[in-house]
């Protein structure tokens, strides 16, 4: 990075690069804003104190270019800056000093524009005089000392350009020695200026103390300059109490508990502090009592309790050297906390390098046990920091399309919210004490007011918000690129976006680049996704190469299928990805390594009689032992039913290939089956016998098939081996899928023939056999029994103990570390018994292993110094690892015995359409559909059919039901461009999988939204185009008849429903291009109702002639044997049918892609840096979402932190090989335990070839990086920056260049090479002048200079008749006809009637009223009449003083009382005659003889006997009374 960028502290990435300040734009990340560097005011000199010593950044840092976040982390003396020159308009008679704060008399600014901006332009120097400056919030710097965007800002603020260039020479604003950028060179357009300044942007001044920290309170730092301090701000006396405080008390337990802080010993990081409400019952508040600063100590040392943290440069153990003098602010979501730290010095005495540190440098936190460094609660820049959950906020606003403004303003909007509710608290309690004698009153001061007693608010402009974001995301951005190259890429799509482009990166509102290229996987995720500067191939070829490299890097097959929508692509994308040609050429797949032959002692048995398939089979089964298994090479092979091309249906079974020791036999079994509808008894004894394994590909299919034809269970046959299994089960293979010519070439190095064409036309059930389906027959069988004995050859692998990891040369894999793949095949070093081995201890848990072959090149071995294998060299090496990561292979043992999940019975599969057990991985499966989301068809004028095609529903009349007029001179045209229906030749062998996207295919024909015909023609095409899976529309229609619908009905009315649960295909050519030239003949000619023209015009029928060569060649049709769809799920609410998602063509660039980033991305007033951050951040999070959705279904609920989830895994695979814990599973792989990707995102760096034959020179970083736009230059890797032509002195060298230059002169449509190094020449010489590309003056000559040239000759041309026109509209006497020349002068909203005068509580405690000069005040300030003015005062006194609403209280329920004694306490609360008290009428106490009250009638008096109201009484009431009558209750009671 330059040495201007802005720093930070993150722990887990230490940053070393020279002193700057962050909130200022800098050369390397601005485009349309210039910088220059920053950091101590000019014309200060760096000193230290005397009996201090300073150290070199290179024994602190390592050398120069290393810093930290704060000029004396480390102790160091920055570097010293050169003076700028004297400003020409400073007056000399006023007192003013760089640094002095000073304010421009009449500048009025509220609260909320201080926060927009807090400068303003500085008046002419006669206007100042010493009596008119005094201290501000708002500190002005002067003119020469300016950044451009300042400058910007005022030159918009003032009248008019010319006034402020009347007062301020523009050419003194760049200062010597400094790479300034002027204003105007700084702005894209001078229009745009009132617009950079509404968004707020630079609205810190430069050189502000606020953004670089709250002055400086106690000592200065060793070497800090006293001048530069002595006019900074001092802290406010509250803030600096509260620290002293603070920094006392730990102090004082430092010095009385052990050295250790009673807060650490609490466990807390964070110094206590009273909540406001606590604070306002202070007698006499003050608005300062409310500034309680949040205070948190950082200090490790202590936090590790004696541990000891070790000096990063020596080693030794560090010492405190005294708490830091100042607290560190910190920026958080709605207020801002402080950061009490201390220093750190490595002693002399202790032998130690002098080097000092604070306990916050990135260094010291490197050092740390991570879960302390993850204490941290922020990310510091160079003098200020933000807090880790704001830098959330931020990261996930800039994430959502938010710019750096709008950031910027939600901060400032929560810490305003934030102070203005604390002032309402302040008032609320004031006003309720205001009859408390002895009160005073002090008002809130604005949020920013940085007087003694003020509240120094601060919240961060939106360029210190994205250069902090910037630079933390940019220390991940290796994760990030890592990331995106362990994708896999079986399907892509690649396209290109001129909007973004365009929208992007403008200078002089010429964009820079071209296009964005983007490139995505059949998942949809973001493969590659690169600006270029060209349409030209050359710019992005290097970056497909490399994916292709990395996809063999870690191990992933090259693509399959590539669709694009520029065909010309083809032999490019062919180039890159040789993958695309398999299948294309008709030769064999391995036609380069030796063909696969039967033994010359061999030869095959032909058996047709049931007898003697009995007889040979009983000699099989005869061998089979009593307690063991044989096996046998098994293979079967029946006709297949073909349309086109394609197959549609299979046959019976008609061969059974059977390979037993030395002999192959060919079983036709078709004939028995047919006359005895059964297979022999013996053979169905082999079939059924499970000791028999029968080795083949795919065996499981031929044993169901055979069973359903001998009408048996189809899980009757026992005995299949899957060979690809069986071989992937023994490490051999990575892909359980491989075919069997496949395994022949993987595993016995040799080229298995396989011709589709015989596969498919072969008659097994043919009287005889021809040689070749002899041959072909025998081959399959008696491979499956060689493949068996190969791979059984290699015992099942095993893990490494400790005795066998000292066997020299054992056999042996390692797998990745995350257990998924083999990553290298080797043996047991000599090295494994040695005590070390690269310097590395080897342990009983580690071996040395000598790899002999690497599979996983990018595989890092974390045991051996964390190194790839691609870094070790060329095989054979030896690589340290674990135990756990090697499996022994050792030397081929007795066959063994297989295990039971190889052994299958015949499960129900798909019925395979091949003619032999290998022919299904190849036959294609019926193809796609396409993620359908267009633009509905009302919007549209000229109509794509590619927009129609997708979710088009079928129009209420059918095509049959349709009679037009037929124009005759359309149809004669149509005839004779598309010629005859059926072509010369099809491309029937000779296919491609680089295709081209079918809905950009059929863009090409724009119909006229006002033809009558454009919707059933589209229906026309579609039908001909895609053809829906026969079983996804069975199951679709038999669910629609449960809803009393039909298929129509759904095309009709939602046709999107339908394709998001039936696939669809796209046929071969032999079947599609009669059947779409069919349909242009037959709508072409049709005529309008209404206009009466034809559907097709002239330019339509060529566009219909280029669609059919394109589906002639190939282009258009699905390839075979790749699958287009995944199954997200199945539709709980359509009875569970499957939803599909189809990965045809180019929709996941465009529409997943596309059209999200230009809605994410900042589009204007941002620089190259943080649009690729940006980029970066869009990329991975698109990953993660669609990605994840696209492979299981279901949302991505997690975050997009992904380098802690990546350690996370990485920990917990450590741990499992000891506790045994499985670690957790990702949905995407673990970047980190893989060598490392070359591959960048954005900007690509120029190609050498392009370089060269242009002239250019590489960059150089000492040399190159102190220019405009370096940022850009370095990822392009050329020493000047390659822009369009856009400054003025470009397009006057253009000119001079075509006027003088014979190289220029001799282009007419094309600039020459030999022109292009000669324009490079020049921008090597002159600052205002860059590279540019071949294609840039091209560009630039067929577009403005023509149109500039074409203008003047106009002009030219036209002078003579417009020039008494010209002189009448500017004669000066028209200046009478002006009218309404009055401006209005801004003025407040004022309301002076609708009060509210009815208050309607009463007022708590009475306030005087208000005397005539308060009222008077107050209207002068409000610009209100002295009526409307004690109105809004009498109403604010009412208001304020109105006694609060009691809380509502609910009504406390009544105790309920005894009716007989009336108290609360006697049990007759629940039945009266249960009272134990005297009656409340009569004193009696029996109940017996008084029953007292009812409590019906608690008022009446009912003095009676209980037994003369016995009928009255309840159950309950008599029992009890009948029961204390008796002798013994009586009895009772009386005792």
């Amino acid at each position: 990075m330059g040495n201007r960028e802005l720093k930070f502290i993150h722990f887990s990435l230490p940053v070393a690069t020279p002193p700057d300040v962050s909130n200022t734009a800098n050369d390397d990340t601005g485009l349309l804003l210039g910088k220059r560097k920053r950091g101590r005011p000019l014309g200060t000199k760096n000193k230290k104190k005397d009996g201090e010593k300073a150290v070199s950044d290179s024994e602190n840092n390592g050398g120069p270019s290393s810093g930290s976040p704060d000029d004396s982390d480390t102790g160091t003396v920055p570097k010293k800056r050169k003076k700028s020159r004297k400003n020409k308009n400073k007056s000399s008679d006023v007192s003013w000093k760089p640094g002095d704060s000073m304010k421009v008399p009449g500048n009025a600014i509220n609260q909320t524009a201080q926060q927009i901006t807090k400068n303003a332009h500085p008046q002419p120097a006669d206007t100042l005089n010493p009596e008119s400056m005094h201290p501000t919030p708002h500190p002005i710097t002067p003119v020469n000392v300016q950044s451009p965007l300042h400058r910007a800002r005022h030159l918009v603020d003032e009248e008019s350009m010319s006034s402020f260039e009347n007062r301020v020479d523009i050419s003194t604003l760049c200062e010597e020695g400094e790479n300034n950028m002027n204003v105007i060179n700084d702005i894209e357009d001078v229009n745009l200026l009132d617009t950079l300044i509404a968004e707020g942007l630079g609205e810190e001044p430069d050189g502000d103390p606020e953004e670089n920290g709250l002055g400086v309170v106690g000592e200065d730092p060793p070497h800090a300059d006293s001048k530069r301090h002595k006019h900074q701000p001092q802290f406010p006396s509250w803030l600096s109490q509260a620290f002293e405080k603070a920094v006392a008390e730990l102090t004082a337990d430092r010095k009385s508990l052990a050295g250790s802080s009673r807060h650490y010993t609490a466990g807390n990081f964070w110094l206590p502090c009273k909540d406001p409400w606590f604070v306002l019952r202070k007698q006499d508040l003050m608005p300062t009592d409310l500034f309680i600063p949040q205070f948190y100590v950082w200090d490790p040392l202590d936090a590790l309790h004696g541990s000891g943290i070790s000096c990063p440069n020596c080693s030794r153990t560090l010492t405190r050297d005294g708490i830091v003098n100042r607290p560190r602010r910190v920026v958080d979501i709605d207020q801002c906390f402080f950061l009490i730290g201390y220093n750190y010095a490595c002693r002399k005495a202790s032998g130690g390098c002098e080097s000092k540190f604070r306990s916050w440098h990135p260094r010291i936190l490197q050092n740390l046990p991570r879960p302390l460094a993850a204490e941290f609660p922020a990310h510091l820049t160079w003098r200020s920091g933000i807090s880790l959950r704001a830098f959330g906020i931020v990261r996930s606003s800039f994430q959502n399309g938010m710019g750096p403004n709008q950031v910027a303003d939600m901060f400032r909007v929560q810490h305003l919210r934030h102070y203005d509710e604390l002032r309402l608290r302040y008032l609320h309690t004031k006003i309720s004490r205001i009859q408390v004698g002895g009160q005073t009153y002090e008002p809130f001061r604005p949020f920013d007011d940085r007087s003694d007693s003020g509240f120094h608010g601060y919240t961060p402009s939106g360029q210190w918000l994205r250069d902090v974001y910037d630079n933390i995301m940019e220390s991940h951005q290796e994760t990030l690129n890592q990331h995106t190259a362990m994708l896999s890429a079986r399907i892509c799509a690649i396209d290109h976006s001129h909007k973004i482009a365009k929208q992007v990166f403008k200078v002089d509102g010429v964009p820079i680049f071209t296009a964005l290229l983007t490139m995505t996987n059949e998942k949809g995720e973001i493969k590659g996704c690169f600006f270029v500067p060209s349409k030209s191939q050359s710019q992005y070829v290097d970056a497909l190469q490399k994916i292709s490299e990395e996809l063999t890097l870690y191990g992933h097959p090259q693509p399959q299928a590539f669709y694009t929508d520029n065909i010309s692509d083809k032999g490019m994308l062919e180039r890159v990805f040789p993958s695309l040609l398999d299948d294309v050429v008709a030769v064999e797949k391995y036609s380069h390594l030796p063909e696969f032959s039967l033994p010359d002692t061999l030869h095959p048995s032909i058996l047709s009689s049931t007898s003697h398939i009995n007889n040979v089979v009983r000699g099989i089964l005869d061998d089979i032992p009593l307690t063991g298994q044989i096996t046998i090479g098994f293979d079967s092979e029946w006709n297949v039913d073909t349309s086109g091309g394609r197959i549609i249906g299979h046959g019976p079974p008609e061969i059974v290939q059977i390979a037993y020791k030395d002999q192959v036999y060919i079983l036709r079994v078709g004939t028995v089956l047919a006359e005895q509808g059964s297979l022999p008894h013996e053979l169905l004894n082999l079939l059924q016998d499970g000791r028999v394994v029968k080795a083949g590909r795919q065996v499981t299919g031929d044993l169901r098939r055979l069973a359903i034809a001998s009408h048996q269970e189809p899980s009757s046959f026992q005995g299949g081996l899957d060979l690809a299994a069986y071989a992937k089960q023994q490490l051999l293979i990575d892909d359980a899928q491989l075919s069997l010519a496949d395994l022949t070439a993987s595993i016995l190095g040799q080229c298995l023939p396989k011709n589709r064409i015989q596969q498919i036309t072969f008659d097994w059930s043919s009287s005889e056999l021809t040689p070749n389906q002899i041959q072909y027959a025998a081959r399959d069988a008696w491979v499956s029994l060689s493949l068996w004995h190969k791979i059984s050859q290699a015992p099942a692998p095993s893990l490494l103990t400790e005795t066998s990891a000292k066997s020299i040369g054992l056999p042996v894999i390692i797998l990745t570390e995350d257990h998924k793949k083999t990553a290298a095949k080797g043996v047991v070093s000599q090295a494994a018994s040695h005590h070390s081995v690269d310097g590395i201890n080897i342990t009983p848990t580690r071996t040395v292993i000598t790899v002999n072959e690497v599979l996983v090149p990018g595989t890092v071995m974390s045991q051996h110094q964390k190194r790839s294998l691609q870094e070790m060299g060329i095989p054979p090496f030896d690589v340290v690892t674990h135990r756990t990561h090697v499996r022994v292979i050792g030397l081929p043992p007795n066959t063994p015995s297989l295990p039971s999940t190889m052994f299958t019975s015949s499960r129900p599969t798909s019925p395979r359409a091949s003619t032999s057990s290998e022919l299904e991985s190849e036959t294609p499966m019926l193809p796609p559909p396409c993620d359908e989301e267009d633009p509905e068809m009302s919007d549209m004028i000229d109509v794509p059919l590619g927009d129609m095609i997708s979710n088009i529903g079928n129009s209420d009349e059918t095509v049959g039901q349709i009679i037009g007029d037929r124009d005759i001179e359309s149809a004669e045209l149509g005839s004779e461009t598309l010629g005859p229906n059926q072509p010369a030749s099809f491309t029937t062998i000779i296919r491609t999988r680089v295709i081209k996207d079918a809905f950009h295919v059929f863009n090409m024909i724009y119909i006229s939204r006002s033809h009558g015909l454009r919707v059933p023609f589209a229906q026309a095409l579609r039908d001909a185009l895609l053809v829906p899976h026969p079983e996804d529309k069975r199951q679709i229609e038999a669910y629609l008849g449960t809803k009393n619908l039909k298929w129509d009905d759904m095309m009709r009315y939602n046709p999107s429903w339908l394709w998001r649960h039936c696939r669809r295909t796209i046929p071969p050519p032999e079947i599609i291009y009669p059947l779409v030239h069919d349909v242009f003949m037959t709508w072409g000619p049709l005529k309008d109702a209404k206009t009466h023209k034809p559907l097709f015009d002239g330019k339509a029928w060529k566009k219909a002639k280029e669609i059919l060569e394109l589906i002639r060649c190939g282009f258009v049709s699905d390839p075979p044997g790749v699958s287009l769809f995944y199954i997200l799920g199945l539709d709980k609410h359509a009875n569970g049918l499957p939803i599909y998602r189809c990965v045809r063509g180019t929709n996941f660039v465009e529409g997943g892609v596309h059209t999200h980033l230009r809605n994410m991305l900042p589009s204007r007033n941002t620089s190259v840096r943080h649009m690729i951050i940006c980029l970066l951040d869009f990329i991975l999070r698109h990953n993660l979402l669609v990605g994840t959705y696209n492979s299981t279904g279901k949302k991505y609920c997690g975050h997009d932190y992904i380098w802690l989830l990546n350690e996370i895994q990485e920990l917990e695979i450590a741990l499992s090989t000891v506790y045994a814990t499985p670690p957790t599973q990702l949905s995407w792989v673990n970047g980190n335990l893989y060598q490392k990707t070359k591959q960048a995102m954005g900007i690509m760096p120029i190609t050498e070839s392009v370089r060269v034959r242009s002239g250019m020179r590489d960059f150089v970083e000492s040399t190159d990086r102190k220019q405009k736009q370096v940022y850009l230059a370095k990822m392009q890797g050329t020493c000047r920056p390659i822009l369009p032509v856009h400054t003025a002195a470009e397009k006057k060298y253009f000119n001079k260049a075509m006027r003088d230059l014979v190289e220029f002169q001799t282009s007419t449509t094309k600039i020459k090479p030999s022109a292009v190094k000669i324009w490079n020449q020049q921008a090597e010489r002159e600052d205002d002048i860059y590279y540019k590309l071949e294609e840039h003056l091209t560009t630039y000559l067929n577009g403005k200079w023509q149109d500039n040239a074409n203008s003047k000759e106009s002009i030219c041309q036209a002078i003579a008749v417009t020039e008494p026109l010209t002189k009448r509209l500017q004669n000066p006497a028209r200046t009478r006809e002006i009218i309404n020349t009055s401006a209005m002068k801004p003025s407040t909203l004022q309301v002076t009637q609708g009060f509210d005068e009815n208050p309607t509580q009463q007022q708590r405690s009475p306030v005087p009223e208000a005397g005539p000069s308060a009222v008077h005040d107050f209207a002068d300030a409000n610009h209100l009449a002295t009526p409307v003015a004690q109105t809004a005062i009498n109403l604010s006194v009412a208001r304020a003083t109105k006694a609060a609403p009691e809380p509502a209280v609910k009504p406390r329920k009544r105790e309920r009382e005894c009716p007989r004694c009336g108290q609360s306490i006697c049990n007759g609360r629940q039945a009266w005659f249960r009272c134990q008290y005297a009656c409340q009428d009569c004193n009696t106490v029996s109940v017996v003889q008084c029953v007292g009250r009812k409590s019906e009638a608690r008022t009446k008096r009912r003095c009676t006997s209980a037994s003369s109201i016995m009928a009255d009484l309840t159950p309950a009431a008599r029992e009890f009374i009948n029961d204390i009558s008796s002798t013994r209750r009586l009895d009772h009671l009386t005792t």
